[in-house]
């Protein structure tokens, strides 16, 4: 299954730009629900030879959930750390910094179920 680029426009990532926080980060999220702060997040499983995202998965995360996560005894919070500009707690701008620590896997869990998102912006 593919999907388009412009089904993803009022998706948040790491940049401004959303092609470049799905390609190049792997990376975006849509709050689906207030109350709950759950977000569905897109990210990235596959890079090609130029390590540019081309394979990508779907899943939804809530606040709470990521935080549980981050409670979990595998999860290394002092080297997580590392890589963040405070020790509080921002869901879903730390997502990133965990991913990139722990890896998509660990924090997602692993999937077969994958997609191309096609540019057509």
């Amino acid at each position: 299954m593919n999907r388009k680029l412009s089904e993803f426009v009022d998706y948040d990532g790491p940049d401004a730009s959303i092609e470049i926080s799905l390609y190049e980060y792997g990376l975006i999220w849509k709050m689906k629900d207030e109350g709950t702060k759950e977000y569905e997040i897109i990210y990235g499983t596959y890079t090609n030879a130029n390590c540019v995202y081309r394979k990508f998965a779907c899943t939804t995360m809530s606040e709470k959930e990521f935080i549980d996560i981050t409670e979990y005894s595998w999860f290394d919070k002092s080297g997580w750390d590392s890589y963040r500009d405070s020790t509080e707690i921002s869901f879903p701008n730390d997502l990133q910094s965990a991913i990139m620590y722990h890896g998509t896997e660990n924090i997602f869990g692993g999937t077969s179920l994958t997609f191309k998102i096609e540019e057509d912006l």
